[in-house]
């Protein structure tokens, strides 16, 4: 097993991505891609070999509002392909769990990705 730690991170949402001239959404989608790798490799999780069940836990802030679970779930798999900690993210490879909030008293922003070798 292996966690990856997103502090401070806000993944950018699919209707975000959607209302986005397509130039723009390419350049904000990469923005959350290198994020995902570059915490990836700071925290030297190991690249997926084969498939991998994850377990996306997002800590949010009291009194603001919810992303979606679909909504985001998408860019967090791109990245996780991207970083290589998945295969790919269609089912022959990844295993995905629904995802869990948590409420927050302060500000803080973080997203926690489980990775389990199945």
């Amino acid at each position: 097993m292996s966690i990856l730690y997103l502090p401070n991170y806000t993944p950018t949402s699919v209707n975000k991505l959607l209302s986005m001239h397509w130039g723009s959404r390419g350049k904000v989608k990469r923005g959350d891609m290198d994020i995902i790798a570059h915490f990836a490799s700071v925290q030297k999780l190991p690249r997926a070999t084969g498939r991998r069940k994850v377990t996306i836990r997002v800590v949010w802030p009291k009194g603001a509002r919810m992303p979606d679970p679909d909504n985001i779930k998408k860019v967090l798999l791109d990245g996780f392909v991207a970083a290589s900690l998945l295969v790919d993210d269609s089912i022959k490879w990844c295993q995905v769990e629904p995802i869990e909030y948590f409420r927050h008293a302060g500000e803080v922003r973080e997203v926690f990705a489980i990775f389990e070798d199945i």
